[in-house]
């Protein structure tokens, strides 16, 4: 592990589980029962047969703040595909528009959806926390 990587996760928990074993499901419901917020970026369709979509965590801790970070939302047509970084700058047009100089379509050098992704979950989870009324 790099310095970076423990500096900045220095005094953090984890813990691995495995949402298909019955046992580590168990484990994970508990610790949503008594967690702040949840955070995934699983497809909605395969959290549901988990048992780990909103609406069951929420059932079980009202004061959750669910955080799902899926490309394509909770239904419609592309739910329930996968959402790389690549295909979101195809879909999106950023890669026809990144190309516009070369006469290709071409990827962003860096994992820039992914990127955006992130740093909206991290402003939208704070505000969520602060101003949700159910908290």
């Amino acid at each position: 592990m790099g310095a970076v990587y423990l500096n900045l996760n220095r005094n953090k928990r984890s813990v691995t589980l495995n949402a298909k074993d019955p046992a580590d499901l168990q484990q994970l419901l508990a610790l949503a029962d008594d967690a702040d917020v949840f955070i995934s970026n699983v497809r909605p369709r395969a959290l549901a047969r988990a048992g780990l979509d909103a609406a069951t965590l929420c059932a079980r801790n009202p004061r959750l703040i669910y955080c799902s970070a899926v490309g394509f939302g909770q239904d419609g047509p592309y739910a329930a595909k996968p959402a790389f970084d690549d295909i979101i700058q195809a879909m999106s047009g950023l890669a026809d528009l990144q190309g516009r100089n070369t006469g290709a379509p071409a990827y962003i050098n860096t994992i820039l959806a992914d990127k955006v992704a992130g740093l909206t979950l991290a402003y939208a989870i704070p505000m969520a926390l602060r101003w949700c009324p159910s908290r």
